[in-house]
């Protein structure tokens, strides 16, 4: 064992028990094969073992929640589409324990924005990345993207695509086999070519992102929605699919089967608005795979919409009648909140909100407390307690205020404190356990407002702050961080941001942050003194980081010589001076060449 023990590391030798071993616990899951995201999803077990009793049960949802332990019976809601392991470990009164897994297949519907599990979430400081996609003034295609690292800040970055101007645009997250079945992000958008595209990241040397050329001819203008459906075969997981209008002003479907796209026409009724389109999904999704359960909502004739359904049958359209009529521009915006209940939001003849709720076989329309003449809405879930979910809509009042109009569970209220003004709103995201966020564009200034709660909006008794995200794409200026963990050197490491023209906000004195960042790949981390320099190296006091880890190792090393561009995963460069007293001057010379791609004069 010496030979191979490394620091940090703990042995322990177990000797084998020579006697008859208590039986361990015979337990068996209860779970969905096809679960909806945003939706609350039961799961249930039930154990035995002889002599005794199972009495405890804990359970893990594949991103790393966990639920209540004794319970045998437990509600989850995942947060995106994927592939999903849950887990149940089973204790028994004698102290046995084993462990049962089953895969739930989550399907969900797109938007601008995903955030997907982070493959690092082992060591970073939060469990999700974040990527907006979006189009630029340019004709090209950009990301906003973050990783938690370096305190939650935002970078842009160009990615090959170019959108059609004013086409619409959308993107998902599933495991991806090409990437291994890792959560993997995909835009899907009109191209200026007027054929249907994807770009993802990965490219032929497993870098970069990848364009591709998809069958289909969206037509000008239209919007653009996708969902992971259920596959027939259970081997496929979670296939995407993407629905537009063509440019027979048909609705169609481009669906991926194995290494190929297809492409097919369905039979809903025609609509004379193809910017509207929205999509929920439904637990129909577990009747026989394919794209059971997927609704598509549209602008039909004058007062109605259009719902198009795959029910395991076929498709269907049927139209849904508005007492408050339908304005003629409205935008639309669906969600689920159970397994069997959607809603679908737009605007009426007389500007207001309004509501289409699924109520058995038919649709209910309710008039919602706002008015707007804007054609920017969104919907959302947030939990209303006893792990219920509610809706949530995001809308812009006069003059562009943000606004929300929220279900609490027994009523819905009405917000407008978010701040603002904005003239759309490209997405929202509420992702389980993370702020909600609504993303808003003021011309061409792009801003996050997000709420100081978790999981949700929590109605208007919560606060939004607003921040503004970067409108150029990343230069590596953006990406210095430098860590500092002693007074002194935290004031050596200001001294040197500003000699080499970064803002204040590159430098840290959290062990976290600088951890998470150091990590990701995306910042050049440099750690000014020996104080940083040890921390990241061997963490000699042993100080909290995101790994858990205890003192003596980390997962860093250091970069060989200065760098003005990116080190890679887990390198970071090292500003620690033979002396202290030249700490300030060599973090400066550093920071200055890692900035500007030169040495400052007579250095």
């Amino acid at each position: 064992a010496a030979q191979i023990w490394g620091p940090g590391e703990q042995w322990a030798l177990i000797t084998p028990p020579a006697s008859t071993q208590r039986p361990a616990p015979a337990v068996t899951i209860s779970a969905p094969q096809v679960a909806v995201a945003g939706t609350p999803t039961s799961f249930s077990a039930s154990g035995t073992v002889p002599g005794g009793s199972v009495t405890q049960y804990q359970w893990t949802f594949g991103d790393g929640r966990t639920a209540n332990q004794g319970g045998a019976e437990v509600s989850a809601v995942f947060p995106g589409a994927g592939i999903y392991p849950v887990t149940l470990t089973a204790t028994s009164s004698t102290g046995t324990v084993i462990t049962r897994a089953a895969d739930v297949d989550v399907v969900a519907a797109s938007s601008a924005v995903t955030s997907i599990p982070s493959d690092a979430v082992w060591y970073s400081t939060t469990p999700v990345e974040e990527y907006l996609f979006l189009p630029t003034s340019a004709g090209g295609l950009a990301a906003e993207s973050s990783d938690g690292a370096a305190g939650q800040s935002w970078l842009r970055q160009g990615l090959p695509g170019q959108p059609a101007v004013g086409g619409g645009l959308t993107a998902l997250a599933y495991p991806d086999p090409a990437a291994g079945d890792a959560m993997t992000p995909h835009a899907y958008y009109r191209s200026s070519g007027g054929t249907l595209a994807e770009t993802y990241p990965g490219g032929a040397d497993g870098a970069g992102w990848t364009i591709k050329t998809l069958p289909g001819q969206p037509v000008a203008g239209t919007a653009l929605v996708a969902t992971t459906a259920g596959s027939p075969q259970a081997s496929a997981g979670a296939v995407p699919a993407v629905f537009y209008f063509g440019t027979a002003g048909q609705l169609n479907e481009t669906v991926e089967q194995g290494t190929s796209w297809v492409t097919s026409t369905l039979p809903a009724l025609r609509t004379a608005d193809v910017a509207s389109l929205a999509l929920a999904n439904t637990a129909l999704a577990n009747t026989g795979g394919g794209t059971a359960g997927i609704q598509l909502f549209s602008l039909g004739a004058p007062g109605t919409l259009t719902v198009t359904s795959e029910n395991g049958h076929g498709w269907q359209s049927t139209s849904i009648s508005s007492p408050y009529g339908v304005a003629a521009n409205s935008p639309l915006s669906a969600v689920s909140t159970s397994a069997s209940v959607t809603g679908v939001f737009f605007v009426d003849a007389q500007g207001k909100l309004a509501e289409a709720n699924q109520a058995g076989q038919g649709w209910a329309v309710h008039a919602l407390p706002g008015t707007t003449g804007s054609t920017a809405l969104a919907a959302a879930s947030h939990p209303v307690g006893s792990g219920l979910l509610g809706p949530e809509v995001f809308w812009l009042a006069q003059g562009g205020q943000p606004a929300l109009t929220v279900w609490t569970g027994q009523q819905w209220q009405t917000t407008t404190t978010l701040p603002g003004p904005a003239t759309s709103i490209p997405a929202v995201s509420a992702y389980p356990g993370q702020p909600a966020e609504l993303f808003l564009a003021d011309g061409s200034t792009l801003r996050l407002d997000a709420n100081a709660g978790t999981g949700g909006s929590g109605g208007s008794g919560t606060a939004w702050t607003a921040t503004t995200l970067p409108g150029t794409a990343a230069t590596l200026a953006d990406r210095v961080l430098l860590y500092a963990a002693t007074p002194g050197d935290v004031a050596s490491a200001r001294s040197a941001a500003s000699a080499a023209g970064l803002p204040a906000g590159a430098v840290t004195g959290s062990f976290s942050t600088a951890w998470a960042a150091a990590l990701s790949d995306n910042y050049l981390v440099i750690a000014v003194g020996a104080a940083a320099n040890d921390a990241l190296y061997f963490n000699t006091c042993g100080w909290a980081d995101p790994s858990g880890e205890g003192a003596g190792g980390t997962p860093f090393d250091l970069a060989s010589a200065p760098l003005n561009r990116l080190p890679g995963v887990d390198l970071y460069e090292d500003a620690a001076a033979a002396t202290t007293s030249q700490t300030p001057s060599l973090s400066a010379d550093l920071a200055y060449y890692a900035t500007h791609g030169t040495l400052p004069a007579k250095v």
